[in-house]
């Protein structure tokens, strides 16, 4: 069924569980949020404890399972190592240095998609962008010549990497679903040339 697809259509489905669902509440994941970090400046939560499951923090928490997925999130995305930010610098720095030809500013994508789930330190996100690859990054690599802004991507890239680097998840979120709001319209134009 997937290969019957257009890539664009494929890309769409991915892209859907990828991203929120627009019925989580931002004050809602923030206070999933000042909950986790108020437990740790208690100490009542100390590196290498067991957070408690999603469900038992959407109880204490009084709030939906959806929710406290989006304020994990955004305390990961504060939580990014200097290590894992000098990586994904590295990684926008060499997008913009490999513009054209269009296959060298691919080879430049999925390592700072990677680079994101491990900044995250979420081990799902990393295997769902490893099964959005294999699922795409071949076709890609036969779209991407008729590509016409790679700048675009690069600028998108920039803005992740920027919250990230600002500790901000929230415009993190923002800055990929917007990302892959741009890669949409570019692999639809893309396949229609």
């Amino acid at each position: 069924m997937w290969y019957s697809m257009s890539l664009g259509k494929r890309l769409d489905m991915a892209a859907s569980a990828l991203r929120n669902d627009g019925s989580q509440d931002a004050a809602a994941a923030e206070q999933v949020m000042l909950h986790v970090s108020g437990l740790i400046e208690r100490g009542a939560l100390r590196p290498g404890d067991r957070l408690a499951s999603e469900r038992d923090l959407a109880s204490q928490v009084g709030v939906s399972r959806t929710s406290v997925r989006a304020g994990l999130r955004s305390l990961a995305a504060e939580g990014a190592s200097a290590e894992q930010i000098a990586t994904l610098s590295d990684g926008v720095t060499g997008m913009y240095s490999a513009l054209h030809p269009p296959q060298t500013c691919l080879d430049r994508d999925l390592p700072f998609h990677r680079a994101v789930a491990a900044a995250a330190n979420n081990p799902m996100l990393g295997a769902i962008i490893e099964a959005v690859a294999a699922l795409f990054f071949e076709q890609r690599r036969v779209t991407i010549e008729r590509a016409r802004n790679l700048r675009e991507s690069a600028d998108a890239h920039r803005k992740i990497y920027q919250a990230i680097r600002a500790r901000d998840g929230e415009s993190a979120r923002a800055a990929m679903e917007e990302h892959i709001r741009l890669a949409q319209l570019a692999l639809a134009t893309e396949e229609g040339t």
